[in-house]
């Protein structure tokens, strides 16, 4: 199953009428995320039909062909109602809400594209599941496309979240966009010259 994502995105600091609080929280993750890929010395290598899981959160993604497909896990599937990330080279991100086991209805995103959201048949067809705790950090390199996609295991308030950039030598590339989840927020930012991200969009989990 394939879904267009119709470009709606553009820069500010909107975060969907939630309180300011929670953006505040997650520019807090993002910080920290940045900090901890700036100072990693090594990656583990992802490949697409890997599915990476984190310590201690449902949080799973997919690895494809172009970039990450992350969303919260019930019971072996994306959970219903809830909200899963995308980033995706050379420059697709987005937020989307789980409809069903196996459709994602985009909700913001930064480009027209598609993006492969077959979640039930990557999830079958696993080359191998990556196992990450906090600190880790992930690499994929998408063949003919610079920069990389990286993804960094952080901590919000005791909750494991996940940071994903495209990245170069120094840490998240200005001008591109990056993805946060846990199991309490999916968030949207932008990189900032200062290599800062700024919070586009913010999603609080149901439950």
């Amino acid at each position: 199953m394939r879904c267009g994502f119709p470009a709606r995105i553009g820069g500010g600091t909107d975060v969907s009428g939630r309180d300011a609080t929670h953006s505040d929280v997650v520019v807090a993750v993002v910080a920290s995320a940045v900090v901890a890929l700036s100072s990693q010395g090594g990656f583990l290598s992802a490949r697409p039909g890997d599915v990476i899981t984190i310590s201690g959160s449902p949080v799973t993604c997919l690895v494809q062909q172009a970039g990450y497909l992350c969303f919260l896990r019930q019971r072996g599937a994306p959970r219903v109602g809830s909200y899963a990330v995308v980033l995706a080279a050379p420059g697709v991100a987005g937020i989307s809400r789980v409809t069903s086991t196996l459709a994602f209805a985009p909700v913001v995103t930064t480009t027209t594209g598609q993006v492969d959201l077959a979640a039930a048949r990557a999830m079958a067809g696993v080359q191998r599941t990556l196992r990450l705790r906090i600190g880790a950090v992930t690499r994929l390199r998408v063949a003919g496309v610079e920069p990389a996609l990286d993804c960094v295991v952080t901590r919000s308030a005791q909750t494991p979240t996940l940071y994903c950039s495209l990245d170069d030598e120094i840490g998240p590339v200005p001008g591109t966009y990056a993805i946060v989840v846990n199991a309490r927020r999916a968030a949207l930012g932008l990189v900032l010259a200062s290599r800062r991200t700024l919070v586009t969009d913010l999603r609080l989990q149901p439950g």
